[in-house]
């Protein structure tokens, strides 16, 4: 479950510090461990996620060094589910460019709450960061509390992550999606709020608006569950690295 912290959306803190999270169930992993080889990686390579007060998967915001830094935002991919924090690219990435990094991402969210958490983070850090990913999760996903809210209790209410697709009454007209509509303005909103370079990530399938100023996060390899594994992270972290020079050199 998520929680509002100083405004920010994260995990609660019950899951701040855990050995599972996700799809990367302790479930999954005894089945794998009956059903994989004898060398399989995660067998006797453990996975901590330490998250900070926000609920985030990263250092706390007074830790970052903020006069350089870059800012992620994005689902459990970006997170890093499935992985150990120094196997996800955010980490591997900050670490060729010899810069620090704030994780926004959260497991199972859509587009509200990424468009969510920019916008409370560019209305409460002054300093700006060199750019921004944004990794772009599957439009049918959408956050809600699970009491009605009231400015009594919404610091203290639950937040839900649902996967929309299936609900008929979020469909307009003739197979318009509302999710589409909501992805589509969520570009244009991040535009106005963020005066940095900004870096688009996605897969070949979705987001329905991938074109050519996306880089693919390509599935090379598994992480421990069905997310994208440690050579799949280098490899979009080599991808971004290389994105990254030619915005330099122009």
């Amino acid at each position: 479950m998520l929680l509002l912290h100083n405004d920010f959306i994260g995990y609660e803190p019950a899951e701040h510090n855990e050995l599972f999270s996700g799809s990367d169930s302790e479930e999954s992993y005894n089945k794998n461990l009956k059903s994989k080889s004898n060398d399989w990686y995660y067998r006797t390579n453990q996975i901590s996620y330490i998250r900070n007060s926000n609920g985030h998967r990263c250092k706390e915001i007074k830790d970052i060094d903020l006069t350089n830094y870059i800012l992620y935002a994005g689902c459990s991919h970006t997170e890093g589910i499935g992985l150990s924090l120094e196997n996800t690219y955010p980490y591997v990435l900050s670490k060729l460019l010899g810069c620090d990094y704030y994780n926004l991402s959260i497991g199972g969210s859509g587009i509200d709450v990424l468009l969510h958490n920019l916008i409370v983070w560019f209305g409460t850090i002054k300093q700006k960061p060199k750019l921004v990913i944004i990794q772009w999760p599957f439009w049918g996903r959408y956050a809600r509390f699970t009491e009605e809210p009231s400015n009594v209790n919404l610091q203290n209410n639950y937040i839900s992550t649902i996967s929309g697709i299936k609900d008929p009454t979020l469909m307009e007209g003739e197979g318009v999606h509302y999710f589409k509509t909501i992805e589509h303005l969520a570009r244009i909103k991040i535009k106005h709020i963020i005066d940095v370079p900004i870096i688009n990530v996605g897969f070949a399938e979705f987001p329905s608006i991938t074109n050519d100023d996306f880089v693919i996060f390509d599935h090379l390899d598994s992480a421990r569950d069905m997310h994208m594994g440690i050579e799949s992270n280098k490899n979009l972290a080599s991808k971004l690295y290389n994105r990254i020079n030619k915005i330099n050199s122009i």
